[in-house]
């Protein structure tokens, strides 16, 4: 179990990618290496027996022209003999050249001289002659059998000597490669050797290395799995890096003060929905209880069913009024919708709050703006967030005071400032005003659920626009609704 973990580790994971482009590289650069040792190699053993044989061929040649000038044609014979087998043989006193053989040949490839340290390779081949009769120098490759079946390779340079532009001699330079191929064979097996332990090496260092960066990532699985309902407090710790996981950890514990934000409003909503039904139903309960007791009159029993009836219209409303937050909420933005003008919609919001504001003698004063204002959203979600503001404000306002509503365009959008003059909202209230259920001190307090301004947030974030408060205590409350662009459009 473990090491099928380990295998499945975004370390290990990471540790063999690496490994296997390292492996990669390491290989293309070892057969580049090979290869270029290879050819150098190549190239100075056919430089060392090309400089000899044509400095050999030369010493050959002054040789020849000396002995036509003297014209003494005495003993010419035994003398040049000589001659070839002291110069096939004068290297051998050079550390660096006491390998390569050296023999000499006439133009039908008849051995003439041979260097002592010569093996008994076959004569000259015919394309050497050949070559060589042409006045062109030749390379070739010449393999020995030495016995055992062991096979000597061998290099040869082949070079006429030339008297009066013919070929008189032929002269071969022979180096053996055995020295060349124990090098490359050396070379290749420290290739070998090197790269398996370099990528172990490496291996483990990267998974170490990758333990070490990762380990914020642990971090955050080791709290993650401790993270529950009773414990939404805990935040993942960030590392002090810059780096992708500490965005990561960043965005996680964002994430999580969301969730603990809406886990602690869907209690607070339970909590709050249970008292507001509480109450009623209580009420309704102990009415029916004790008139039941005893026999009662006509007139009793209406004024319980009555009592009755207006918790039920209660308990009514408060469920209407979930219904329409949850619907709301859980909608969203539903795709486009058709251009309204929100000065209409108020106007409709208006004429609906009208008896609500008669009833208190209070004046709603609308000051809408000239220009024709546009904007895509659900008309009766408009017209149900501007009534729940208004509603709000009429309920708060003393009698015989005003509410002023007023459009006007503002940054390429709109805003609606809906304005009281009730006793204001207390600073502490400010950041809750929009909750639902939530109600602010007893000189805001009134009859209702404290969901209207819930309600009327919900619908205008569903239509792209948002709502804020103002408080100014003892002069008054202001919500201003804006509508950004380019949700609102103004057209001339």
């Amino acid at each position: 179990m473990f090491l099928k973990t380990a295998v499945n580790s975004v370390r290990f994971k990471i540790t063999l990618w690496y490994s296997f482009t390292l492996l990669i590289a390491l290989s293309v650069f070892s057969f580049f290496l090979y290869n270029q040792q290879k050819k150098a190699l190549d190239e100075y053993s056919d430089e060392v027996i090309a400089v000899k044989g044509e400095d050999t061929a030369d010493a050959i040649e002054t040789y020849l022209k000396t002995r036509s000038g003297e014209g003494n044609k005495k003993k010419s014979g035994f003398l040049d003999r000589k001659f070839f087998e002291s110069i096939v043989n004068n290297h051998m006193q050079d550390p660096g050249l006491v390998s390569i053989s050296i023999r000499i040949a006439d133009i039908h490839g008849d051995i003439i001289a041979n260097s002592a340290n010569m093996m008994q390779i076959h004569g000259i081949s015919r394309e050497a002659l050949a070559e060589s009769m042409s006045g062109n120098a030749y390379y070739e490759t010449l393999q020995l059998n030495s016995g055992n079946d062991k096979i000597v390779y061998y290099r040869s340079y082949t070079t006429p000597v030339q008297i009066e532009g013919k070929a008189a001699y032929i002269v071969q330079v022979l180096k053996p490669l055995h020295n060349n191929r124990l090098a490359m064979k050396a070379l290749l097996e420290n290739i070998l050797i090197f790269i398996p332990i370099t990528i172990m090496l490496t291996g483990f260092l990267g998974m170490s290395m990758a333990g070490l960066s990762l380990k914020p990532v642990n971090d955050i699985i080791r709290t993650t799995r401790q993270i529950n309902a009773e414990n939404l407090h805990l935040r993942i710790p960030a590392p002090n890096t810059r780096d992708e996981i500490r965005e990561l950890a960043d965005l996680f514990n964002e994430m999580l003060s969301r969730i603990e934000s809406a886990f602690l409003s869907q209690r607070r909503f339970i909590q709050d929905v249970s008292h507001e039904l509480k109450t009623p139903l209580t009420i309704v309960k102990g009415e029916i209880e004790v008139a039941l007791k005893k026999t009662r009159t006509e007139q009793e029993y209406n004024e319980v069913l009555k009592s009755n009836l207006e918790e039920i219209n209660r308990i009514s409303r408060l469920v209407e009024n979930l219904l329409t937050l949850a619907k709301l909420e859980s909608s969203g933005n539903e795709g486009p919708s058709p251009e309204i003008n929100p000065n209409d919609a108020l106007i409709q919001a208006a004429g609906k709050i009208k008896k609500l504001a008669e009833a208190k003698n209070i004046k709603v004063e609308l000051d809408l703006s000239p220009e024709k204002l546009q904007v895509k959203a659900n008309e009766m979600q408009i017209i149900s967030a501007f009534f729940n503001v208004m509603e709000n404000a009429v309920k708060y306002s003393p009698e015989g005071t005003c509410i002023r509503i007023k459009t006007f365009p503002s940054n390429g959008g709109f805003m609606v400032d809906i304005t009281d003059e009730g006793p204001g909202i207390e600073p502490e209230s400010l950041p809750h005003i929009f909750e639902r259920f939530y109600r602010a001190d007893a000189s805001r307090s009134s009859e209702g659920f404290g969901l209207g301004l819930s309600i009327a947030k919900s619908a205008l974030e569903n239509c792209g626009a948002s709502i804020k408060a103002e408080n100014a205590p003892g002069k008054g409350a202001k919500f201003l609704i804006i509508f950004p662009q380019p949700q609102a459009q103004i057209k001339n």
